[in-house]
């Protein structure tokens, strides 16, 4: 991380060290294996499933071991090493203005549209809201700045103040609040079961312990951090195991209006909206251009995992991050023009 630091620091100095033509690439070929890795990985669920060594019942318990091991894991040892600039609060907050505005549509149209019950709710907010940035980020920006670990490190502190904040309080409340567990129970009950969640505990504590300046080097903290980042290097797969779990035959008959709005929401609103007020920050080039990628994800599978967790409609989840996974394949693409 120091190493990372000092790199970083270069960068404010010397704009010059990213040209611009290192990014204005052919995003197509890398995106869509990116996109297909995932795919695959689901696959590899499925044929779990028919050789019945997993099978729906699994679902739970994988979401638990997600929710309450691997994710908190991966997040505290992601914070607490983290370099906080203020260029990379700004583009984390472009795209937290895009994900608050589309929640609230979301939830909108799809309480007064739809006319959706709370399980189903759930699903579509989680779906059309947070995408696959704090998951799936990471191997994004990997395959397509597999040159600038600069570039991959600022990508992952703008995913976890970004997403990744997002989805682990404002996410990890709508789970709860319209959870079919929860929803009979006072609001301030809610409140407390979402503060003392797995994933709220991790963050706050890596926000302490990084701004306290608390060790990272050393025998013990690399030994700590380095068996987080071993058990945080699961969340990937186990997501997609949760998903492929999940998966039915996709059935567009009275389902085709909600998916091609998930898709509009997720795959085009959101990036535009936080390339947008990224414009409006003046952030530089580089910083919109990751911004964008991170933003024009597909739907996370987190929103299976806290549907799963909460009692809502997995099912509906896992059909609409599937969907937008395959659109994303075009989209994401053709998306990165708007950050030129």
């Amino acid at each position: 991380m120091h190493y990372f630091a000092l790199k970083l620091g270069e960068l404010r100095h010397n704009s010059a060290y990213f040209p611009s033509k290192c990014v204005q690439m052919d995003l197509f070929k890398p995106v869509s294996s990116f996109v297909g890795i995932f795919i695959m990985m689901i696959g590899a669920t499925l044929w779990l499933r028919r050789q019945k060594i997993l099978t729906t019942a699994h679902t739970p318990i994988i979401s638990k071991m997600i929710m309450d091991l691997v994710y908190p894991a991966l997040i505290f040892s992601m914070i607490a090493q983290c370099d906080l600039h203020w260029r990379y609060i700004l583009s984390a907050f472009s795209i937290n203005v895009a994900l608050l505005t589309v929640g609230i549509f979301m939830g909108f149209i799809g309480k007064y549209l739809f006319r959706f019950d709370n399980a189903s709710l759930m699903a579509f907010i989680l779906a059309g809201t947070f995408s696959g940035t704090s998951l799936l980020g990471t191997a994004l920006l990997k395959v397509v700045y597999q040159d600038h670990p600069e570039v991959i490190s600022m990508g992952i502190v703008i995913a976890q103040f970004s997403h990744g904040l997002l989805v682990n309080t404002v996410g990890v409340f709508i789970g709860i609040h319209y959870g079919s567990q929860e929803q009979s129970t006072p609001l301030s009950h809610q409140i407390k079961v979402f503060l003392l969640s797995k994933p709220v505990l991790a963050l706050a504590a890596g926000l302490a312990w990084n701004l306290l300046q608390l060790p990272t080097t050393g025998y013990l903290p690399v030994t700590l951090f380095s068996g987080l980042t071993m058990i945080g290097s699961a969340l990937p797969f186990l997501s997609a195991m949760a998903t492929g779990l999940a998966f039915e035959p996709l059935r567009i008959k009275g389902m085709a209006a909600a998916m091609l709005a998930i898709a509009f929401a997720q795959l085009l609103a959101e990036p535009m909206i936080s390339n947008k007020v990224a414009n409006l920050l003046e952030l530089p080039l580089l910083d919109r251009q990751v911004g964008l990628l991170l933003s024009a994800l597909p739907a996370s599978p987190l929103a299976v995992v806290i549907c799963s967790r909460y009692g809502g409609n997995v099912h509906l989840a896992s059909t609409l991050v599937l969907f937008t996974c395959l659109v994303s394949i075009v989209s994401l693409p053709v998306a990165a023009i708007f950050a030129q």
